[in-house]
C-alpha cells in the first residue's frame, strides 16, 4: 500500500471497534470498511484512492470544519470514532505527515453542548463484580459529576435496576458480567453501547490511579478507599477515560461514594409506570413528574432536578433543609423573581468548564463564562437577607474577581466561532499584539507615506509603489528614468515600459506586513490558550459555583410551582404513618385544564391496606398515582398538591400497574405481572409504599382471586407496608371483615336512566358493580353485543355459587410460611366420615351399602341447594340397610 494508507490501516488496528478519521488536509477521511460504514450512515459519496500497483480502496471523507455535526451523527449511531489529527506541518516535512489519534469520542465521551441534552447527565459507567459484591461508578467528563457504590448481589433484585436510576450514555463492564442475561436485556433496550475490560486494576493499583488523578493528599479522607470494589470501579472508569481521551486533565470531581440507602429505592418497573422521567406511551418528557416540576432557568438545574426526581431522599434533615428554602423563598417573592432574572442570565457553567480543561473551549464560550460569573455578586446580594441554612450556604459562594477582570480585560467583545480567525483578544491588553494590528492598518497609509519620500528623494515625479501576490511589494521606475535609480534600489523584474525595483527598507516591511495578518491569528490564539488555561485552573471554584446555581435554581423553581398551583408544604415524620387531605395529580391537573377532584389518603401504625374498588376510567389508577408522586415529591423537597399532607418517610416505593408481554424474553403478560409481584414481595419493608393495580388479571378468575387475596394478606400481616390495592375482585372487599388493618374504598358513580357518571371521589365502602358493559359502550360497542352480554351478566350473577365468606387461615402462618387454603367450602358429612371409617373392619358389601347410601346422600344435597341432608345424612342407616349389612 501507500504510505499513507500503510499508516492509516496500522492506526486502525491500535484501535479495534473504532472508526477511524485521518485528518488529510482540509478534509477527515476514512478508507476501506470504515469509509463504507460513515457513507451509508452519513448519507455522503462514497469514492476511491489509489492504493498502489494499480489497486484501489473505498474512501469517503468530511470537511474539518463540519467535524462535529457528523460526529453526532456517527455517536448518536452507537459508534466509536477515533480522530487522527496531523501532529507536522505539511509544509515542513517531507514524505509522510506524521499523525496521532488524539480523541475518541463516544456516547459517554462527549463534550460538545450541542450533541447533549441540556438538562439531562451524560454518564459513562464502570460496572464489576467481585466476590458477590457489585462495584459501580458513574462519571460525566462533561459536567465533572463523578460517583461510585457498591453493593451486594441480591438474586432477587437484577443489577439493571440501579443503572436505570442512572441511564448511562455508554457502559464499560468486567467479563464476569457481559453474560448476565437481565443487564444484556436491558442494554439492548436501551441500546446502551457497551464495551468489555478484560484487563481490571486491582486494589493497590486502583489507589495508584486515583492518586496519580487527584494528588495523594486525598487518600486518608474519602470513604471510596474504604470500599475496594467501587474504588476498583472508579480506577477503571478512570483508565479508560485515560486512554481514549489521551489525557490526564479530565474536569472530575473527586468521586462521591454514596449508599444505595441514602435515597429512596424505586425499581425501572415503578419509575416507568409513575412516568417520572417519561411517559409509558409516547416516552415523551411532557406529561411527566419531571415536567410538571421542571420551571428551572438554567441547564444545570435541569440536570439537578432529573437527579433528585429519581432519587428522593430518606435523611429527614435534608429534606427539611430543602423544605425550609422553598417556603422562603415563597415568603420573599420579590427577591426570588430577581434570584430568577439572575439565574436566567447564567450559561452551563459546568460544560464550559469541561470545554476550558479539554482545551476546545472556544472565545464565545470564555465569554459566555465571564456574563454568568458576572451575575454572582448580585446573586450573593440578593441572598444576603435569607436565613434558611441552605440559603445561607449557597450564599457563600465565591465571585472569582480574578477570574473575572481577566476575562473582561483581555476578550474581545464579539470573538468568532473559531479560534483561527482572529478577532479573540481585546485592542490594549497584549502590547505586540497592538503593534501588529497597527500595521495591518497602516499599510496603506505607509506606503503612500515612502512613495511620497521616495519621489522627492530621487527626484523621479512617476515613481510609485505597487503590489502583486507573485512578487510582493516592488518599486516601479519608467525607462526615462532609470539612470536617476538610487544605488540601494535592488532590481526585481523588467517590464515593457520599464523596471521593477525593492529597497532593503521595502522587502523588510512587506516581511512584516505579509505575516502580520498570520502572526496575529497566531499570537491571538496563543494569548488565548493561556486565558483558557488560567480558567480551567479554577475549576474547583467554578464547581462550587455551578452546584450552588443549580441547587438555588432547582429550589427556587419548586417555589414558583408551589405558588402557581397551590401546594403546600407536606409534614415530614418519621413514622409509618401517610396522611393526605384534599391530594391531587400533580401531572393530571396540568394537562387537564379543570378542576381536579381532590381525594384523601390516611395509613397510620395500625391500617395499613386500602382495598379500592370501582369501575374501570372512574379514576383508581389516578388515584394510586398521585399518592406515589406525592410522596416522591414530599422526600425531594418540594410542596405537595395538597391542601395539607403528613409524609411518614418511606424506604422504597413499588408499583404493579399493566403489563404487557416480553417476547424477547419469552414471558407472557401474566408472568411479567407475577415477576412485578414477586419483587415486591421479596423486597418491599414495613417502611415501603406499595401500589397494587389490578393482580391476577392474565389468569383463571379463580387462581387470579386467590392470588390476589395471598398477596394482600402476605403485605399486610407479614410484610406490614403501606399498600394501595386497586382491583375489580369484589371479594377481596372481604378482607377489612378479617383484618383490621385493611379498609375498603369505593371510587362515586352517579346512575341516572340513560348514563353512568363517574365522580373520581373515594368514598368509604366497597363497590358492587364494575360497570365494564358501560365502558364498552363508551367504547363504541354495537347494540346488539351489548345487549347480549348483559344477558349473560344477568344469568351468571343469578347462578353464582360463591360462599361469600372468608377463606380458612391458619392462624400459625404469622410464625412460619405464608401457606392457605382458599374458598373451600365447609367439609361435608361425607368427607367426616370417609376419614373415621377403619376400613380393615368392613366387609365388600358393607363397603357397598356404604358408597350407595353417599351417592343417594350427595344427590340430595345438591337437590335442595346444599341444605341439611336430613334422613338421608350419612350418620344415620335405614331399617334395610341395617338389615343387608347384618345378613352379610
Amino acid at each position: 500500500m501507500t504510505p499513507m494508507l500503510s499508516q492509516y490501516f496500522k492506526t486502525k488496528d491500535e484501535y479495534p471497534g473504532c472508526v477511524l478519521l485521518f485528518r488529510v488536509g482540509d478534509f477527515y477521511e476514512a478508507y476501506g470498511e470504515d469509509a463504507e460504514l460513515i457513507s451509508k450512515d452519513l448519507e455522503i459519496v462514497l469514492t476511491s484512492k489509489d492504493a498502489g500497483e494499480g489497486r484501489k480502496v473505498a474512501m469517503a471523507g468530511v470537511p474539518h470544519f463540519a467535524l462535529d455535526t457528523y460526529l453526532h451523527m456517527l455517536v448518536g449511531k452507537g459508534h466509536k470514532v477515533a480522530i487522527s489529527e496531523q501532529v507536522e506541518d505539511p509544509k515542513k516535512v517531507k514524505g509522510i505527515v506524521k499523525r496521532e489519534v488524539m480523541r475518541v469520542v463516544s456516547s459517554g465521551t462527549i463534550l460538545d453542548p450541542q450533541m447533549l441534552d441540556g438538562k439531562k447527565n451524560n454518564y459513562l459507567a464502570s460496572l464489576l463484580e467481585q466476590d458477590g459484591i457489585i462495584g459501580l461508578s458513574l462519571a460525566d467528563i462533561s459536567t465533572g459529576d463523578f460517583e461510585a457504590t457498591q453493593y451486594r448481589i441480591d438474586i432477587s433484585e437484577s443489577i439493571s435496576e440501579e443503572l436505570d436510576r442512572w441511564r448511562p450514555s455508554e457502559l464499560i463492564i468486567s467479563p464476569a458480567l457481559a453474560s448476565h442475561a437481565s443487564l444484556s436485556a436491558y442494554l439492548a433496550s436501551e441500546r446502551i453501547p457497551c464495551t468489555v475490560i478484560n484487563e481490571l486494576p486491582d486494589g493497590a493499583e486502583s489507589e495508584a490511579i486515583l492518586r496519580e488523578h487527584f494528588g495523594p493528599s486525598l487518600r486518608s479522607g474519602p470513604e471510596l478507599y474504604q470500599h475496594e470494589s467501587a474504588l476498583r470501579a472508579t480506577a477503571t472508569l478512570l483508565r479508560y477515560l485515560r486512554d481514549t481521551q489521551k489525557s490526564t486533565s479530565l474536569s472530575l470531581r473527586f468521586p462521591r461514594f454514596f449508599s444505595r440507602s441514602e435515597f429512596v429505592t424505586i425499581d425501572a418497573t415503578s419509575k416507568r409506570n409513575l412516568e417520572l422521567l417519561e411517559t409509558i406511551m409516547a416516552r415523551e418528557r411532557k406529561g411527566t413528574l419531571l415536567w410538571a416540576l421542571d420551571d428551572t432557568c438554567t441547564a444545570m438545574g435541569g440536570r439537578l432536578l432529573r437527579a433528585w426526581v429519581v432519587k428522593p431522599l430518606v435523611n429527614h434533615e435534608e429534606i427539611e433543609r430543602r423544605l425550609d428554602a422553598v417556603q422562603e423563598l415563597m415568603a420573599s417573592w420579590d427577591a426570588t423573581k430577581k434570584l430568577r432574572a439572575l439565574l436566567s442570565k447564567i450559561q452551563d457553567v459546568e460544560r464550559l468548564l469541561s470545554k476550558c480543561i479539554f482545551g476546545t473551549a472556544t472565545g464565545r464560550d470564555l465569554l459566555a463564562l465571564l456574563e454568568s460569573a458576572n451575575q454572582i455578586p448580585s446573586l450573593k446580594q440578593l441572598l444576603a437577607p435569607f436565613k434558611s441554612p441552605l440559603l445561607v450556604r449557597l450564599g457563600r459562594t465565591d465571585t472569582l474577581d480574578g477570574l473575572r477582570k481577566l476575562l473582561e480585560d483581555s476578550l474581545h467583545e464579539s470573538p468568532p466561532a473559531t479560534l483561527r480567525e482572529g478577532n479573540l483578544i481585546r485592542d490594549g491588553y497584549h502590547s505586540d499584539l497592538d503593534e501588529l494590528r497597527e500595521i495591518r492598518r497602516s499599510a496603506k497609509d505607509w506606503i503612500a507615506r515612502m512613495e511620497e519620500r521616495e519621489r522627492e528623494r530621487t527626484g523621479i515625479k512617476s515613481l510609485k509603489i505597487g503590489f502583486n501576490q507573485v512578487f510582493g511589494y516592488y518599486i516601479e521606475i519608467t525607462r526615462t528614468n532609470l539612470k536617476m535609480v538610487p544605488e540601494d534600489y535592488i532590481r526585481k523584474q523588467t517590464i515593457a515600459n520599464g523596471e521593477r525595483f525593492f529597497s532593503p527598507e521595502l522587502k523588510e516591511y512587506e516581511t512584516k506586513v505579509l505575516s502580520a495578518d498570520e502572526r496575529i491569528k497566531n499570537l491571538e490564539f496563543e494569548i488565548f490558550s493561556g486565558i483558557r488555561e488560567v480558567a480551567a485552573r479554577h475549576s474547583q471554584e467554578l464547581q462550587e459555583l455551578s452546584a450552588a446555581v443549580a441547587t438555588l435554581d432547582v429550589l427556587a423553581s419548586f417555589s414558583v410551582i408551589a405558588a402557581e398551583h397551590g401546594y403546600c408544604r407536606p409534614q415530614i415524620k418519621e413514622d409509618r404513618s401517610l396522611i393526605i387531605t384534599e391530594g391531587r395529580h400533580p401531572v393530571v391537573e396540568r394537562i387537564l385544564g379543570e378542576p381536579f377532584v381532590k381525594n384523601d389518603v390516611e395509613f397510620n401504625e395500625n391500617e395499613r391496606m386500602i382495598i379500592i374498588t370501582g369501575p374501570n376510567m372512574s379514576g383508581k389508577s389516578t388515584y394510586l398515582r398521585q399518592t406515589a408522586l406525592i410522596v416522591i415529591m414530599a422526600q425531594i423537597g418540594s410542596f405537595v398538591p395538597a391542601q395539607a399532607a403528613s409524609i411518614g418517610i418511606v424506604d422504597r416505593i413499588f408499583t404493579r400497574v399493566g403489563a404487557t408481554d416480553d417476547l424477547h424474553l419469552g414471558q407472557s403478560t401474566f408472568m411479567v405481572e407475577m415477576l412485578e409481584t414477586s419483587n415486591i414481595i421479596n423486597n418491599a419493608t414495613e417502611r415501603s409504599l406499595v401500589i397494587l393495580d389490578e393482580i391476577g388479571r392474565g389468569t383463571g378468575t379463580f387462581d387470579g382471586l386467590s392470588i390476589a387475596w395471598a398477596v394482600a394478606e402476605f403485605l399486610n400481616e407479614r410484610t406490614r407496608c403501606k399498600a394501595l390495592f386497586a382491583t375489580h375482585f369484589l371479594e377481596l372487599t372481604m378482607l377489612a371483615k378479617a383484618f383490621p388493618g385493611i379498609r375498603n374504598r369505593r371510587v362515586a358513580v352517579k346512575e341516572t336512566r340513560d348514563e353512568i357518571i363517574f365522580l373520581h371521589k373515594i368514598l368509604p365502602g366497597s363497590s358492587d358493580k364494575s360497570y365494564g358493559i358501560y365502558v364498552a359502550k363508551l367504547a363504541g360497542f354495537p347494540q346488539e353485543i351489548l345487549q347480549r352480554a348483559q344477558e349473560i351478566l344477568e344469568e351468571m350473577e343469578n347462578e353464582k355459587k360463591l360462599h361469600e365468606k372468608i377463606p380458612h387461615r391458619d392462624e400459625k402462618y404469622k410464625q412460619g410460611p405464608l401457606q392457605l387454603t382458599f374458598f373451600e367450602d365447609s367439609p361435608h358429612p361425607v368427607i367426616d366420615e370417609i376419614r373415621r371409617i377403619n376400613i380393615m373392619e368392613m366387609t365388600p358389601l358393607q363397603a357397598l351399602n356404604r358408597i350407595y347410601r353417599w351417592q343417594r346422600s350427595i344427590d340430595r344435597f345438591r337437590n335442595e341447594g346444599q341444605g341439611n341432608p336430613g334422613s338421608d345424612s350419612p350418620g344415620k342407616t335405614t331399617r334395610k340397610e341395617r338389615s343387608l349389612e347384618k345378613n352379610s
